[in-house]
């Protein structure tokens, strides 16, 4: 799923621009643009945001693709959202040291 596509469906299901959406997630129009775009990727702060602007949450956000996420993962998004980016920073550096990659 590409993150920033799903934003702007989102965003054009509600009728709204990108000021509008940007303003109700407390985010800068230019940044919600790059993201939009795909040129950056939100941080979970930042999506986290974005969906209470939306309304929903990022299990939901994710829903389109939920067949192929795991419940687990779901899980683990809807724990990490509501974590400080300090914690999070400290659960991705786990989760990379357990990847066989």
């Amino acid at each position: 799923m590409e993150v920033g596509k799903r934003i702007k469906e989102l965003r054009k299901q509600k009728k709204w621009s990108q000021e509008e959406l940007a303003e109700r997630a407390g985010i800068s129009q230019s940044a919600l643009s790059a993201i939009e775009r795909g040129a950056k990727q939100p941080t979970v702060e930042t999506l986290n945001s974005i969906c209470n602007a939306l309304n929903i949450s990022l299990a939901d956000f994710f829903s389109a693709e939920k067949s192929e996420l795991p419940p687990a993962l779901i899980e683990l998004i809807n724990v990490a959202s509501k974590m400080p980016e300090n914690k999070l920073k400290l659960i991705s550096d786990f989760i990379k040291g357990l990847s066989d990659d």
